[in-house]
């Protein structure tokens, strides 16, 4: 989420590739990241407003449960 590299890891099997070849994966690769990391902000978000929705609903307890935490 932050652009920083854990991990490149890459081989030739059938030709090697280009230096321009390796910045236009590395492209396609933060584009790629950044598009999951999106998707997966969207999901826990929609996750917890459903989990929040339902506990509200069928919880009638719930607002004890926030009380005494």
């Amino acid at each position: 989420e932050d652009n920083q590299f854990v991990e490149i890891q890459g081989s030739g099997e059938e030709t090697t590739f280009s230096e321009p070849q390796l910045n236009a994966m590395l492209v396609l690769g933060k584009k790629g990241i950044a598009e999951l990391c999106k998707l997966q902000e969207l999901a826990i978000d929609q996750g917890m407003a459903a989990l929040a929705d339902k506990t509200a609903v069928e919880n009638p307890h719930a607002d004890l449960a926030k009380f005494f935490k």
